[in-house]
């Protein structure tokens, strides 16, 4: 028996854990079967390209996944399915791969290979991943004994799995918990937010409190507190943003559940919230082409002119009021120089401003089970918004969730946690996308 480890070796005992004990295994391998949690399609790319050519004809492969759900699911197989015809073209003809679903969460890692030499064991915690074999502290046990158990384990995961060629997500029943969650996408607000207001003032509290009753303002400036901010839409005659997050979440309503992590949409309702980002998407664009239009228009130098009246505007307005009190007029108009330069780039670049446009972005239900604290985190946060939405007029998605469930509209966020955990336990346990409301 051999220990490998990542970080925790030495040179007679534990020896270092990387991809090259797999490497040199597989080489002249007859069967290699590996079953792991998570895995990257890299990783086994460059696993199986180490197989000898005279080899890969003959050799069986046989892999086990854990298995996604919703819109991950269909990414997951049609990698798998790729990997599959690019290991055909190298050689391989023997590929099998499986993803198991049934199970809350696969979390087994095991490597079984038959060479020439006999047949070898490694069992740890390293998934089928680089990150598995070298970046995270992993740990590996290598035997060559046979253990019958094992090879009765592995054949009763397979038997427990699909092949990925018989799975159409469209029509996958869900019987746990954690396999409802995986149908959702998160959408969330993308950090590539174009802001039009600039305000490097930065007045000290004494001034904003002097200032605070006075009518007269700087041209172009938002409301709010003392001056607001100098706004470049108000400077090139339209309106300030108006049409912001209000409207993004009445479109969503219907179809989503939010949470700590954003708004969870289940497979089914995809294409409804894609329609309202799309329609969302194409006023916004409307608006920042019109900006464009203008800026190019005006030139930078009008612009330029229109934000050093802005600063003519303010020391008028200090003066006239006896406040004494001096800023960097270079330094400020520096400054903005460099915010219109910013802009004017990022509105040049398409793939820029095609991001800029979406007020929302998604992505697969992250796997966030093995985290106790983001679970329960995302979890109450979803809970907790089913149960602020049982009054009044309820949300589709959240009628459907009642209906099957069997919950009336009186409980608190303990309460539907209650039924959920109650429902995916028993034997009826299922979930399919026509439970959702159309």
């Amino acid at each position: 028996m051999e220990i490998f480890s990542s970080w925790y070796y030495d040179e007679d005992k534990t020896k270092k854990l990387t991809q090259d004990i797999l490497f040199r295994e597989v080489k002249r391998a007859e069967n290699i079967t590996i079953v792991s949690a998570y895995y990257s399609v890299e990783f086994l790319d460059i696993l199986l390209r180490k197989v000898n050519r005279s080899k890969r004809k003959n050799c069986t492969i046989n892999f086990v996944f854990n298995g996604f759900g919703g819109q991950r699911l269909y990414d997951q197989t049609n990698e798998l399915e790729k990997l599959t015809s690019n290991l055909n073209e190298i050689g391989f003809q023997k590929i099998s791969i499986y993803l198991n679903r049934k199970t809350t969460l696969f979390h087994s890692k095991l490597y079984f290979i038959k060479n020439d030499e006999g047949t070898i064991w490694f069992m740890g915690s390293a998934n089928a991943s680089k990150a598995g074999f070298g970046k995270n502290e992993e740990l590996l046990v290598k035997l060559k004994t046979k253990i019958r158990n094992i090879q009765q384990y592995i054949s009763d995961t397979i038997t427990n799995s699909e092949l990925i060629e018989y799975i159409n997500p469209d029509e996958t029943v869900e019987s746990n918990i954690i396999g409802f969650f995986r149908t959702g996408s998160i959408y969330f607000k993308p950090y590539n937010h174009l802001s039009f207001t600039f305000s490097d003032f930065k007045l000290p509290d004494w001034v904003e409190e002097k200032i605070r009753n006075i009518e007269d303002r700087p041209r172009h400036t938002n409301p709010g507190k003392a001056w607001g901010s100098y706004n470049l839409k108000l400077s090139l005659g339209l309106k300030t943003d108006d049409d912001k997050d209000e409207n993004v979440k009445l479109s969503l309503k219907p179809w989503s559940i939010e949470t700590c992590y954003g708004y969870w949409v289940p497979n089914k309702y995809r294409y409804k919230v894609n329609e309202s980002i799309k329609i969302k998407s194409i006023k916004t664009r409307r608006v920042l082409l019109e900006v464009v239009g203008l800026m190019a228009n005006r030139g930078i130098d009008s612009l330029l002119e229109d934000y050093k009246n802005h600063i003519d505007d303010a020391k008028r307005i200090l003066k006239s009021n006896n406040i004494e009190y001096h800023f960097d007029e270079h330094e400020l108009f520096g400054k903005y120089r460099k915010f219109l330069e910013r802009i004017v780039h990022k509105l040049s670049e398409p793939d820029r401003l095609d991001k800029l446009c979406s007020p929302l972005t998604s992505a697969g239900m992250p796997e966030i089970w093995e985290d106790n604290i983001a679970y329960k985190d995302f979890s109450e946060s979803f809970y907790e918004y089913i149960a602020s939405s049982l009054t009044g007029q309820i949300p589709r998605i959240v009628r459907s969730i009642m209906e099957r469930l069997e919950f009336t509209s009186n409980l608190d966020s303990n309460e539907v946690a209650e039924c959920f955990i109650k429902y995916f336990e028993s034997n009826e346990a299922e979930w399919v996308d026509a439970y959702w409301r159309e």
